[in-house]
C-alpha cells in the first residue's frame, strides 16, 4: 500500500486550493483533474478546502471559545515553569474537570 502524504509530483497546496476555488486555468486545471484521479492525499487536500475554505482577508477569524479558568490556569503554571506552585498541583490533582 502506498504512503498517504504528498509527493515531489503533486501540485503545491496553492495550486489545489485555487483549482478548488474555480482560480486557475483550464492547461493547470486539467493537470490537476488527472493528477486527484491517481493521489488519494492529494484529493482529500481538494476535499478539505471544499468543506473548509480559507477565510478571505476581509474576513474576521471565528471568536475563540473562552478557555475555562482551571485550564487557563493549568497553562499558564506549565507555560511559566511554576510546576513547584502548590497551584499546579491542585489542578493535576483535581478531578472535577
Amino acid at each position: 500500500m502506498a504512503e498517504f502524504c504528498k509527493s515531489e509530483e503533486c501540485p503545491a497546496s496553492d495550486d489545489l486550493l485555487a483549482f478548488q476555488l474555480g482560480d486557475i486555468g483550464p492547461i493547470d486545471g486539467g493537470y490537476i483533474r488527472r493528477h486527484l484521479a491517481n493521489c488519494d492525499f492529494c484529493t482529500a487536500e481538494v476535499e478539505f478546502y471544499e468543506n473548509y475554505p480559507p477565510a478571505s482577508e476581509n474576513e474576521a477569524p471565528p471568536a475563540a471559545a473562552p478557555i475555562p479558568q482551571p485550564l487557563f490556569e493549568l497553562a499558564e503554571a506549565i507555560l511559566t515553569r511554576r510546576a513547584s506552585d502548590p497551584l499546579f498541583d491542585d489542578l493535576i490533582e483535581d478531578d472535577r474537570y
